[in-house]
């Protein structure tokens, strides 16, 4: 079976907002635990599995976050595993109470067997 890896480095600016009514400030401090769906090109078939992630905001201004998914499927007859895993530092800029502007940088591994 063929095996390749992709390490790709990301770039992100992002913009976080609450509504009116969840006038709430942006939480940064978590983790997450998922489903995951990964939608490969020209196929119709799509893999699924499961993910965690979290983020740490350390400071005002400085946080880290990481993110692991697998997930496997029988695409086409051929058994097909993917593991995904990112980390990255980011710096946030607090536009108002409730908005806070970022910049991420992040380091992705891919791995599909």
């Amino acid at each position: 079976m063929m095996k390749f890896n992709k390490i790709i480095f990301s770039a992100v600016l992002g913009y976080t907002i609450s509504a009116g009514a969840f006038a709430a400030s942006p939480e940064w401090n978590g983790i997450k635990v998922g489903f995951s769906k990964i939608d490969i090109d020209g196929v119709d078939d799509n893999q699924h599995g499961f993910s965690i992630g979290g983020s740490f905001r350390f400071n005002d201004n400085y946080f880290i976050r990481g993110n692991y998914a697998i997930a496997d499927d029988s695409i086409d007859g051929v058994d097909i595993d993917t593991d995904w895993a990112e980390f990255g530092a980011g710096y946030i800029y607090a536009v108002s109470a409730n908005s806070d502007l970022y910049g991420l940088v992040s380091v992705e591994h891919v791995n599909v067997d």
